[in-house]
């Protein structure tokens, strides 16, 4: 018998749904645990905690804590087992439902995990195609449009293969991911398995048709590439006329659903004048979050510094969005990619 550390060998990769959020629990080979709710906030757990949230979640009490507990710890002690059970199972409910502050309110800390003790990361992108109907000036890809790709079934084991090793989000990007035909059944595939499925689209064939088919497969959040409020800077940007107006409606036919919506643009100084309006543009439209990042020096973005705004106008413009997007109720996100 090897006792606790037979349990630890093994990786758990649960998924629950709680009152309309979708809680993953994933507990790594030493231990270490990761509840992930809705692919948006994430607590790292001990063992102690780690077991009491999959007991909590799985509709148990302190009595089958206790019992796992038991088998794989010396000392516990019922008291105990109790009393830090009723404790953390009340935190975690508050954390899942996002009433509270996770730091402020429920006392977590705010830390992060030793990246030796991860057995897996917590999220894979998918280049499922390098093919795109835009043609964005400073896109960082520098694959060729025309090269293989991989068949629906072949995606599908690689997807099986990332959920095995415990990866909880899938994230489907491009290129442009939506000139898949099979994009829908490859979300569904994720869904089954019980892993969090996104987008990142530039949202032009987003028609209401699509949607519907990506949101019937289980669609869960969708990142969407606007580059400004001016639909001639953002055409400027694209070199596709007419591909504001196009994702745009995207956005909207999004919106029509219950999906994580958020809308990134690339901080340039063809737009940075519009940056601000362009955040009260998509709050006013409903999404939920807006990020902003850096230009990535690769692809047809390599060699472009002169498209950056200076680190002056960068840090001013940063501080003017992020107290607008508090202002608006919006997340925001900012990628200070590196060179």
């Amino acid at each position: 018998m090897c006792g606790r550390w037979c349990w630890l060998m093994e990786r758990e990769f649960l998924t629950f749904r709680v009152g309309g959020h979708k809680v993953q629990l994933r507990i790594d080979p030493l231990g270490m645990g990761a509840l992930v709710v809705d692919a948006r906030r994430i607590a790292y757990l001990n063992y102690t905690a780690a077991v009491f949230a999959k007991v909590f979640l799985q509709g148990g009490s302190w009595e089958d804590a206790f019992k796992l507990l038991k088998k794989t710890t010396r000392g516990v002690k019922k008291g105990e087992v109790r009393k830090h059970f009723e404790e953390v199972a009340k935190k975690l409910g508050r954390f899942i439902y996002g009433y509270e502050d996770p730091i402020t309110d429920l006392g977590f800390k705010p830390a992060f995990p030793d990246p030796s003790t991860l057995g897996a990361p917590f999220r894979v992108d998918l280049a499922l195609t390098y093919r795109c109907n835009n043609a964005c000036i400073h896109c960082y890809s520098s694959s060729p449009d025309q090269r293989p790709e991989l068949k629906t079934e072949e995606w599908k084991k690689v997807i099986k293969r990332f959920h095995e090793l415990g990866v909880p989000q899938v994230t489907f990007t491009g290129g442009e991911p939506t000139l898949r035909s099979d994009l829908p059944e490859l979300v569904a595939e994720a869904q089954e398995l019980g892993m969090v499925s996104g987008i990142v689209t530039n949202g032009r064939l987003l028609t209401k048709e699509l949607v519907d088919k990506l949101v019937s497969a289980g669609l869960d959040f969708a990142q969407v590439t606007l580059e400004s409020s001016d639909p001639k800077v953002h055409d400027s940007i694209t070199q596709v006329k007419g591909s504001w107006e196009e994702t745009v409606q995207g956005l909207r036919n999004l919106l029509d659903h219950d999906v994580y919506v958020s809308v990134n643009a690339t901080l340039l100084k063809r737009n940075y004048h519009t940056i601000e309006s362009l955040v009260t543009f998509v709050a006013e439209l409903g999404v939920d979050g807006f990020s902003l990042n850096r230009l990535i020096y690769s692809g047809r973005g390599r060699g472009l510094a002169e498209l950056e705004p200076s680190p002056e106008d960068t840090r001013k413009i940063l501080a003017e969005i992020k107290e607008l997007t508090a202002e608006l109720d919006l997340d925001f996100t900012w990628y200070g990619v590196t060179r």
